[in-house]
């Protein structure tokens, strides 16, 4: 009987882990990932679940999400999910009946997507996130101005009520600040159905909260 045990265990890790392999090149197919996420499937039997045709919970992470190209999108640094009542369509495409996610683009990126030096900024007033935008203008040496961050679409983030954090600055000036975080930036590599909840800021960048429902992922393209 023990034996028969461990055998049926080795047998539910095996099939665990060709699944997680599989999942992880799918994902690294739609998502056009330079390397495989880390991919793990909760729950066992696994053996279990792929006979009923879904998978309780699997949880993904991935690093160096590439933006695509048009418009002002960044890159996604480590994008973290967690997908719920997975069910696999076929060898290209899995969809979750929910999930949730984590999305962190770093200062470096976002600075390159919006074309000025961005970090963080001291949380506003009313506790919402803000970020520091900075430049050297001629004349006036370094400038900044400070911006709300919020979610602003399914995968926007925009930049709001900006303020002038280093003294007196010409209309001109100010309106070259201001202007460069205007039109936000739009969040690349993020899996169909899943949508921005709120923006929070890190040190390390900022970090985007996502959850959707009949959230999918395809082999042949990006979400």
């Amino acid at each position: 009987m023990a034996a028969l045990l461990l055998l049926a265990a080795g047998a539910d890790a095996f099939t665990a882990h060709r699944v997680e392999d599989s999942m992880a090149e799918d994902f690294k197919e739609a998502q056009s990932l330079p390397g495989e996420p880390s991919v793990t499937v909760h729950g066992r039997p696994v053996l279990t679940q792929l006979a009923r045709g879904r998978l309780e919970r699997v949880e993904l992470t991935a690093h160096d999400v590439p933006a695509g190209e048009g418009g002002r999108r960044v890159p996604v640094s480590t994008l973290h999910v967690e997908l719920a009542d997975v069910e696999r369509g076929g060898a290209d495409k899995a969809h979750a009946g929910s999930a949730k996610a984590e999305a962190q683009v770093s200062w470096a990126d976002l600075s390159r997507g919006l074309g000025i030096r961005v970090g963080p900024g001291r949380p506003g007033a009313d506790g919402r996130p803000r970020v520091t935008a900075t430049t050297r203008l001629p004349l006036l040496g370094e400038v900044s101005v400070s911006a709300e961050v919020a979610a602003s679409g399914p995968r926007s983030i925009a930049f709001r009520s900006p303020e002038v954090t280093s003294g007196s600055l010409p209309g001109a000036a100010e309106g070259l600040l201001s202007g460069a975080l205007e039109r936000g930036l739009t969040l690349d590599g993020i899996p169909e159905g899943l949508a921005l909840d709120r923006v929070r800021t890190t040190d390390e960048g900022l970090t985007s909260e996502l959850s959707g429902e009949d959230v999918t992922f395809r082999r042949s393209g990006r979400g």
